[in-house]
């Protein structure tokens, strides 16, 4: 009823991803070639997230509910709730700039503040002028609501208060020189140690984490004459295909553990089913593309690019949004950095947002 009385934006800082698309689809909001359209940072989020929608909805995907990501539409004529990725609406906004097919947008996880979110944000702004029947939805758990509120026209804000596990947070003494190795040692500490539940690690790309994988395989095989119980290791970064990135949802057998091991795609909107106690290890750097400027007045911009591991100025946020990937109950959250390296980097983050 609240969404239906608001017009214009609504924003959701605890929202339900799978939830809100359905209560405005049953309340009738949908006029008739238009649809509700919700987008996701990542693939896999919009994947599962439009398998579980489909299923509670009672119908297959790309039916009523449906997907859209790069190289692969799964949607129909008869679909009126669609998750996509954040660069797919980008893509519709820049053919037509009222979004015409849509009748609500709901742009989810907010927070993570990507390209495609930042100038979708403008393109939004733009449309709610355009069409004063269009709803727009901005939902994240760890957002700052207010600064968004004042952006879009000083919208309305709703809190829906989420369901919460208490998750313990250790950090280490002093930051780790050789973070994967740390990581890689703690994570078959673990697995040797302490009770079921299954593992997440973050780390920071590709390469490092089909390396970090490879060494685990090698050094369950040296384990095997001590009859360790079975360790399911599951690599989980953008560029893997998506039937190999749903694996992580397929719980663990009876007698096995399962560890995932993920750059940050596996940080917003994801639910992995695990046992009773998780365990989620975590390093505060990030790849990021990087591309040499002009070296002088006239001189022709390089085209070459690199990529650069940076420490992430929006980490220390990070470590909550990570340590709610535990949904479904407590567990333990280890970071590779020391508290006060932490401290300090959310004076800088606070530095940042005043500025």
């Amino acid at each position: 009823d609240a969404a239906e009385r608001v017009s214009g934006v609504l924003r959701l800082v605890s929202g339900k991803t799978t939830q809100m698309t359905q209560y405005l689809a049953e309340e009738g909001l949908v006029p008739p070639g238009t649809m509700i359209g919700c987008t996701q940072p990542r693939r896999v989020a919009a994947i599962s997230v439009a398998k579980r929608v489909a299923e509670e909805f009672g119908c297959r995907v790309g039916q009523e509910v449906g997907y859209n990501i790069r190289f692969e539409d799964c949607t129909s004529p008869d679909t009126i709730i669609k998750y996509m990725t954040d660069g797919m609406l980008l893509r519709e906004a820049l053919v037509d700039a009222s979004l015409k097919r849509y009748c609500v947008v709901m742009l989810d996880e907010a927070h993570e503040r990507t390209i495609s979110t930042d100038v979708l944000f403008g393109l939004l702004k733009d449309c709610c002028r355009r069409r004063p029947d269009f709803k727009l939805i901005v939902t994240s758990a760890t957002l700052d609501a207010e600064k968004f509120s004042n952006y879009f026209f000083n919208s309305h804000i709703f809190t829906i208060p989420g369901r919460t596990f208490p998750v313990e947070i250790l950090y280490t003494k002093e930051p780790e020189a050789d973070y994967v190795e740390a990581s890689l040692i703690t994570v078959l500490q673990i697995h040797l140690c302490e009770p079921p539940g299954d593992i997440l690690l973050f780390l920071t790309g590709q390469e490092e984490i089909d390396t970090a994988c490879q060494t685990l395989h090698e050094r369950m095989q040296k384990l095997e004459s001590t009859n360790p119980p079975p360790l399911i290791i599951l690599p989980v970064y953008s560029a893997l295909p998506s039937e190999m990135q749903t694996m992580i949802f397929d719980p663990a057998p009876p007698g096995c553990r399962k560890c995932v091991v993920a750059t940050n795609i596996a940080e917003a909107s994801l639910t992995i089913d695990g046992e009773e106690t998780d365990f989620l290890l975590q390093e505060e750097r990030a790849d990021a593309n990087a591309s040499p400027g002009r070296r002088g007045p006239g001189r022709r911009r390089s085209r070459l690019r690199s990529r650069l591991r940076i420490f992430c100025s929006r980490a220390a946020g990070e470590v909550d949004q990570r340590a709610g990937r535990q949904r479904l109950g407590g567990g333990k959250c280890e970071t590779r950095e020391g508290e006060g390296e932490r401290e300090w980097k959310m004076r800088c983050r606070r530095t940042l947002l005043k500025a």
